[in-house]
């Protein structure tokens, strides 16, 4: 590339991190975010009376006592997120070449794209950000930690320190989100026998790994709500419930966790973000098309014609293609849902290995599919399953997807290249513009409340109107009722100021 090209590329780097930077700087405090930054939010991380999440908890005590952490640490997450799982999937690191170019806008897109479900719940509210958006990326370091533990070839010295590190990593990733904890316990015991197998002998890396997992997890499941929990269905109040029944038979606690998971937490996934998985299978047709000559052909137009049944279905989800299939019929629906997300995961999983012949990167792209519905699987017991907990697994569709966009694009001519990152661009693009415009108003209400709150404090006010929020879709409960208390502790507010909302 020409030098003006490289000085352009920066010089738009630089433009989109302060973006991010000035788009995390309008995000305000909401819902519990004045309990973590006040008393009682030391009180929770200190005797984990909410739950044992001790890092992502520590992670929101710190973002909710400054503003200019929360913003830094806000801003350069989001700025370098898609170039890290970009990383990550493809091995692409920042480079002014054209396919990188491409896959870096790409990456921008999918991740600055999340529906806003999950937006507000992560992204657009700190403690959602500490917990479920930092833990994803670490998960991701973990997975591609365990992948390469099968090509290592290192001495001794350097294995000490990478077993320092691999320790590390798993010991902190367990202290975020409780059922990622059970699922890397999980990865990590299987890794460590595979790795034996692998390579005949016992992996000094991956026993690093699976004792960081142990600790971690025994940690996170020490606090005394998990033991209620069990012993009585409940937590927290009523707060936090299980499914299942732990007293009846061994095979009925299976058949319900396994139903709860296909038939609810699986079907949510896949239907409900069905715009992603449109846009996977869609990459996986056509780079079916461009490797063909390397397919057998009737293993071509097998996966070819399932894959056009999953395309008409899932473009279908925006005029209700369930329930015109079903006629209206519940239990046919239900069926058909199941049916359509075990063959989407089977079907996506068999493409993964038929376009990549080294076994070493496809078994990678297996590590990352199956973290898709694998750190969704223990929540399959517990009710407290909202919009924010398929965040991780969005995240590793969006890595999946980033893996096979970058194989198709290297059977790609250099016209259609441009094209793709033109068109990738473009969107990006519209995804900034409303995303600047949202957090724009956000930020002008922001500022009006905090105006408001000094007027009353320096004037001796009973009373404060704020604005209310325009874009809340974009943010999580930013309205203080029910937290009057913490809101008022947190802006040092007297206790006996009246505060409403002018809607």
């Amino acid at each position: 590339m020409k030098t003006h090209q490289q000085t352009t590329f920066k010089i738009l780097w630089l433009i989109l991190a302060i973006f991010f930077l000035w788009m995390s700087y309008q995000i305000p405090y909401t819902h519990d975010d004045w309990d973590w930054g006040n008393s009682i939010g030391i009180t929770q991380l200190v005797y984990a009376t909410v739950n044992s999440r001790y890092v992502g908890n520590f992670l929101v005590v710190i973002l909710t006592r400054s503003e200019f952490i929360k913003t830094l640490v806000m801003g350069m997450f989001f700025f370098l997120m898609p170039v890290y799982a970009l990383y990550v999937s493809t091995g692409k690191r920042l480079e002014v070449k054209t396919q990188n170019v491409v896959m870096l806008l790409l990456s921008y897109v999918l991740f600055t794209g999340f529906p806003l479900d999950i937006w507000q719940q992560t992204n657009g509210w700190v403690s959602g950000f500490a917990n479920y958006s930092f833990s994803a990326v670490i998960l991701a370091i973990f997975v591609k930690q365990c992948a390469d533990l099968f090509k290592e070839k290192i001495e001794l010295k350097t294995r000490l320190s990478r077993m320092a590190l691999y320790f590390f990593t798993s010991f902190v990733l367990q202290l975020f989100l409780e059922n990622i904890t059970v699922y890397v316990v999980a990865v990590a015991f299987c890794v460590f026998i595979a790795r034996w197998m692998y390579g005949k002998k016992p992996s000094l890396n991956a026993l690093a790994i699976l004792l960081g997992a142990i600790l971690g997890a025994i940690l996170m499941f020490s606090s005394n709500i998990y033991d209620s929990l069990i012993n009585t269905g409940y937590a927290v109040g009523d707060y936090r419930a299980l499914t299942v029944d732990l007293n009846g038979d061994l095979f009925r606690l299976v058949y319900q966790t396994i139903y709860n998971f296909i038939a609810v937490i699986l079907t949510d996934l896949y239907k409900g973000y069905w715009e992603y998985c449109l846009l996977l299978i869609l990459i996986l047709s056509l780079l079916g098309f461009k490797t063909r000559a390397c397919t057998p052909k009737a293993l071509f137009l097998l996966v070819q014609a399932v894959n056009i049944l999953f395309i008409i279905y899932f473009a279908g989800q925006t005029v209700n293609i369930d329930e015109w299939l079903s006629r209206g019929d519940t239990r046919y629906m239900a069926m058909l849902r199941l049916l359509s997300s075990v063959g989407f995961f089977g079907l996506v999983a068999v493409q993964l290995f038929m376009y990549e012949k080294d076994i070493k990167k496809a078994g990678f792209a297996a590590m990352l599919w199956l973290s898709v519905p694998g750190v969704m699987l223990p929540l399959a017991v517990v009710n407290t399953v909202g919009p924010r907990s398929f965040f991780t697994s969005l995240f590793f569709i969006v890595m999946v997807t980033l893996l096979v966009a970058d194989k198709l694009l290297e059977h790609t001519s250099t016209k259609w290249l441009k094209i793709a990152g033109g068109v990738s661009a473009a969107v990006f693009l519209l995804i900034c513009l409303r995303l600047g415009t949202a957090y724009y108003e956000i930020g002008q209400v922001k500022n009006q409340r905090d105006l408001l709150i000094e007027q009353a404090k320096s004037e001796g006010l009973d009373e404060i109107i704020f604005p209310d929020y325009k874009n809340k879709d974009y943010l999580w409960l930013p309205n203080p009722s029910g937290y009057l208390s913490s809101f008022k502790e947190f802006y040092d507010i007297d206790a006996s100021v009246h505060i409403s909302i002018d809607e």
